[in-house]
């Protein structure tokens, strides 16, 4: 939430988009509770930033893949018609993805900016995943001594 709220506030974006690793839809339908999780994640971002809704705000799932339908909205789908309503200017964040992947690197940085772009839309930036801080790795470092200390 730290870097989503010290970017929003350096620039003037009409959007946050919070993107999420996509299921099935079947998934859901069985009782998975992840886009449950999801929701719940976006409205913590949104507690923790302070300056952001539910109004300046879309959750997003992105890398489908299959013939089967998997949850909504898409994340190329809401890029490509946000210009033509206005919305040029994105913030995205990707708070499941911790590291760099080829769903942030690939998907989002090249194939989704793009999608905007050629939609009409002006600045799209991207808030970078967890591995980019040191308190990151310092927590991650404490879980595993932590473990390694009881077993």
């Amino acid at each position: 939430a730290r870097d989503i709220r010290e970017a929003w506030a350096k620039n003037d974006y009409d959007r946050l988009i919070i993107s999420y690793h996509g299921v099935p839809e079947s998934y859901v339908r069985r009782g998975d509770p992840y886009v449950d999780h999801c929701t719940a994640t976006t409205q913590g971002v949104l507690e923790r930033v302070g300056s952001l809704t539910p109004d300046n705000t879309h959750q997003v799932f992105q890398s489908r893949f299959g013939p089967t339908e998997w949850v909504k909205p898409y994340l190329s789908d809401t890029l490509r018609s946000l210009p033509s309503q206005g919305i040029k200017r994105v913030l995205v964040a990707t708070p499941a993805f911790v590291a760099d992947c080829l769903e942030t690197i690939e998907e989002i940085h090249v194939e989704n900016h793009d999608i905007f772009k050629q939609a009409g839309g002006e600045v799209f930036d991207v808030v970078q995943p967890f591995n980019e801080h040191i308190d990151f790795s310092k927590y991650i470092a404490s879980l595993a001594n932590r473990h390694f200390a009881q077993n």
